[in-house]
């Protein structure tokens, strides 16, 4: 494994996502790309709130242009790799970036354009017996090569984003001059790993009503694109003091026979738990988690292991928790 800059999530800036597949430190040599997202309300959510519309709620974001929004993330993954039954590599992985976001304008339509900012963020990585890298932005220090790029990206507007009020990505505009080729390339052909804002149903839902995004990653098998068919299945488990409790599961659509392919795919069915203020209409705080196993995957007779958790927390503009902000005492 080497280390690598994963500019999708420098500038998606992982508002709610375990990052899903591109981690700083990359498993697989090949890279992941989701595409092809949509939402669909299962008929059975239709059904129970169609029967039970006192208890159903309107889950929705609420644009106001000029709005902005901070959140704090953390990210804390472990690859563990057995390549015979003496040899085990372990590599971990941290990140904490503090994000600013911001409305620039919301058309007729409720279409906003929402312009991220990475304010700070820390990095370290440790490859087995190699001796750990670390990155502070905030460190006067000049940082090794690898991190360069994200240095170069504090405090810059790269990237700015279409969103519809239920968290679909219609539209995403590089305007960082200097973004790479390949950032503007992926921009240009929407590809979903863009999608940074979990998916809400277009109409109000019950505790127990699901929905779903579909979505496809594309995979490297036998030096072929592959696409694999991906369900993300989101449940409104409870309410509470206006606040909306969704979990959420991601499923691959079909099965997986070769193991180099469960490589690839080996973070990309995280399950979650998603804090949502209603009245607000923004995510409060996001939980992820992953922890797979893969048989074979670097060879006969290998195993592969990721676990991690990544969370993101909405805060004050000095990195207060808003929920400790909210019950402070004056």
């Amino acid at each position: 494994m080497s280390f690598q800059i994963d500019w999708t999530r420098v500038v998606r800036v992982a508002l709610l996502m375990f990052v899903i597949g591109s981690s700083a430190v990359a498993v697989a040599d090949e890279p992941v790309h989701r595409t092809g997202s949509g939402a669909v309300v299962t008929q059975a959510s239709a059904t129970a709130s169609a029967l039970a519309p006192s208890n159903a709620i309107n889950l929705a974001y609420k644009f106001h242009s000029g709005m902005f929004a901070h959140y704090a993330g953390t990210s804390r993954v472990q690859y563990k790799s057995q390549l015979d039954p003496e040899h085990i590599y372990v590599s971990q992985q941290s990140n904490d970036i503090w994000t600013r976001f911001r409305v620039v304008t919301v058309d007729e339509s409720g279409l906003a354009l929402i312009e991220p900012v990475i304010e700070r963020t820390q990095m370290a990585a440790r490859m087995h017996d190699k001796p750990p890298v670390f990155f502070d932005s905030s460190s006067k220090t000049e940082p090794e090569p690898e991190f360069r790029a994200i240095r170069d990206a504090i405090g810059k507007p790269i990237a700015r984003f279409q969103v519809a009020p239920n968290g679909k990505l219609v539209k995403a505009i590089v305007i960082d001059p200097n973004a790479p080729v390949s950032l503007r390339m992926s921009a240009e052909k929407l590809e979903t790993r863009f999608q940074y804002l979990p998916i809400l149903p277009d109409h109000p839902v019950a505790v127990g009503d699901k929905w779903r995004e579909e979505f496809t990653v594309d995979t490297i098998n036998e030096g072929l694109k592959e696409p694999m068919p991906m369900r993300r299945i989101f449940e409104l488990s409870g309410v509470a003091n206006g606040i909306a409790i969704i979990k959420f599961k991601t499923l691959t659509m079909k099965p997986i026979s070769d193991p180099d392919v469960e490589k690839q795919l080996i973070q990309q069915t995280p399950t979650g738990t998603i804090q949502f203020d209603i009245e607000r209409g923004l995510v409060r705080s996001y939980v992820s988690n992953v922890n797979k196993t893969a048989i074979n995957a670097l060879g006969n007779q290998t195993l592969l292991q990721v676990v991690g958790e990544s969370t993101e927390k909405l805060v004050t503009a000095n990195g207060l928790d808003v929920s400790a902000a909210i019950t402070s005492p004056k």
